[in-house]
């Protein structure tokens, strides 16, 4: 049995992770799988005793220092990216199998130094935003590079919902999915931002060697879209999220049970980058490098 515990109960996706491994599925009468339980978790008390009341989580843990020998794996969903580090490391240095939540950390130095404890201890890891695997945008994708190997892609527009002035680090709490969902269907390689604020919206224009991507954080839009630029033909996919939760405990799942590979440091450390990026270009108005 695999023993998971989770680090940040006050956020939606620890019940939901909670719930994905430990209660039985309504149609199959079975957990997706039963060597894989949530058996540990830490948290305030009202979010614990409600993610231990309905998940059926057996152990409360108040320090860190509570997860030693009760869990085999960790995921680290707490609210503050600002947080993702201090919860982390001590399992990151384990080498024990981890999730950590969007966004992986809330500042750029702070997301390479993660990176490169993980890299010295040889620690599989996953996280960062789900979006990225929601069905639409992997055809979002497909689509995308299509377009590429015919030399005919012209550029796309992206929208989220996001929160600029969370109590939870700011632009940090929602920029992530936004971001990642840029990165996975439009490349990992990114040269620079513009941003501009206007309000409660942000619009940033993120430029690739050849082509640039339109990135629309909305306050209040109900709906995530893309629109592709094709040389002959344009295409428009709006983006299904709702599937989210289960999608990135399946790829947690085989992490854990070893069954697919760590996630490539630089798509944890990208996504950090690229919000710090645009938070400066929306503050002095100029287009800013990424490193």
């Amino acid at each position: 049995m695999i023993r998971v515990g989770i680090i940040g109960t006050e956020n939606s996706h620890a019940l939901a992770f909670a719930k994905y491994f430990n209660l039985p599925d309504k149609q199959t009468g079975k957990t997706p799988y039963e060597n894989i339980r949530v058996t540990c978790v830490m948290g305030d008390d009202e979010s614990v005793k409600r993610i231990q009341e309905e998940a059926g989580v057996p152990e409360r843990a108040q320090t860190l220092q509570d997860f030693d020998g009760r869990v085999d794996a960790m995921m680290v969903t707490s609210r503050r990216g600002s947080q993702h580090y201090e919860y982390a490391l001590p399992f990151v240095r384990k080498g024990m199998p981890m999730f950590i939540d969007k966004p992986f950390t809330a500042d750029p130095a702070q997301a390479e130094q993660l990176a490169q404890e993980i890299a010295a201890a040889g620690c599989p890891v996953v996280g960062g935003s789900g979006c990225k695997y929601a069905e639409n945008l992997q055809k979002v994708k497909g689509i995308v590079e299509e377009l590429k190997a015919k030399n005919a892609f012209m550029g796309a527009v992206l929208n989220f919902r996001v929160m600029l002035d969370s109590e939870y680090d700011g632009v940090y709490f929602y920029a992530s999915h936004l971001i990642e969902m840029c990165l996975e269907a439009f490349g990992w390689e990114p040269q620079a931002v513009y941003a501009h604020r206007n309000g409660d919206n942000l619009t940033a224009i993120v430029e690739y060697l050849d082509y640039s991507v339109n990135l629309c954080f909305t306050s209040t839009a109900k709906v995530t879209s893309a629109l592709v630029f094709g040389q002959e033909k344009n295409y428009y996919e709006e983006i299904d999220i709702s599937a989210i939760y289960a999608q990135e405990a399946q790829q947690f799942a085989l992490l854990a049970m070893q069954k697919r590979e760590s996630a490539p440091l630089k798509q944890l450390v990208m996504p950090v980058k690229m919000i710090d990026a645009i938070w400066r270009s929306q503050k002095n108005g100029e287009k800013v490098q990424i490193s």
